[in-house]
């Protein structure tokens, strides 16, 4: 009798076994959105972002990231942004426009632009006008107008003012307006930093993606993601992807159902069984 137990129990793990591998093998999905985005000095980024290793179902369509030489980059609107931080649990981008990240002469002159809908600017900052190509020094009402070195940009040698605040009107052929933090505008007033160190501190960005979808996923077991289809967020789990958070049901589920199945000398597919433990 103590063998035939035991034959029995022994059955049921292989049974278990073979039927928990076949459902549990990981969903390409689960398996490509579990890795983490990883350039330079940022590291361990998942959900909403997506790009080099993680496909595009692993984040939201505008939040795509790359990684050039080493350097991870976002674009947003007509701008490309060097990001130099992120922090996942305030959802805050500190970045630095690229095409004035080692110089004050860009070959276009862009306004810094953003998709409020996505993103917003964090607290605490100040714009700087950078003007170009004036025919004289700007004068009142503009105060802390700073001289800077000409720029030679698409062959013609233009002058180059900048302004910490907002105008009412642009005196110059040309003008960008970029962010930058309120202490670094206080110092670049005091002439305690330059302008390029001021522009290279960067400036936040607080993205506005609800992140408690995603939460309820990875406490599940599961890897966030996003249907382009349907525009909807999507966890996916180990088996398949759910709308929400996955499910618990092999182990104890199946070793339950398979031994009353065997008491009551009925027999159901690998399928069916998995329906019932969901």
């Amino acid at each position: 009798m103590q063998t035939n137990t035991f034959l029995f129990l022994f059955l049921i793990f292989l049974i278990s076994t073979n039927i928990q591998t076949s459902f549990c093998a990981d969903d390409y999905r689960y398996a490509n959105c579990n890795q983490a985005f990883e350039c330079g000095n940022i590291q361990n980024i998942g959900y909403p972002f997506w790009g080099i290793n993680r496909a595009g179902y692993c984040g939201q369509p505008e939040f795509e990231l790359k990684c050039q030489d080493n350097v991870p980059m976002i674009k947003e609107a007509s701008n490309t942004y060097r990001i130099l931080d992120i922090s996942p649990e305030n959802q805050v981008l500190t970045v630095a426009r690229e095409d004035f990240y080692s110089s004050i002469c860009p070959d276009h002159f862009y306004n810094t632009s953003l998709d409020s809908a996505i993103f917003r600017y964090a607290p605490d900052l100040r714009n700087v006008t950078l003007l170009y190509g004036c025919s004289s020094t700007p004068k009142a009402p503009f105060s802390e107008i700073l001289r800077q070195p000409d720029c030679f940009v698409n062959g013609t040698n233009i002058n180059v003012f900048t302004v910490t605040g907002d105008l009412p009107f642009n005196p110059c052929n040309s003008s960008v307006i970029v962010p930058i933090p309120e202490t670094s505008a206080q110092a670049l007033d005091n002439n305690r930093i330059t302008i390029n160190d001021a522009l290279k501190e960067g400036f936040g960005l607080q993205w506005q993606i609800s992140n408690d979808q995603c939460n309820r996923c990875i406490d599940s077991g599961g890897s966030c993601g996003f249907n382009r289809t349907t525009n909807e967020f999507v966890c996916f789990c180990q088996d398949q992807p759910t709308a929400t958070s996955c499910s618990s049901w092999p182990g104890a589920c199946l070793l339950f159902l398979m031994f009353r199945m065997a008491k009551a000398n009925v027999s159901f597919s690998s399928h069916r069984l998995q329906y019932l433990c969901k």
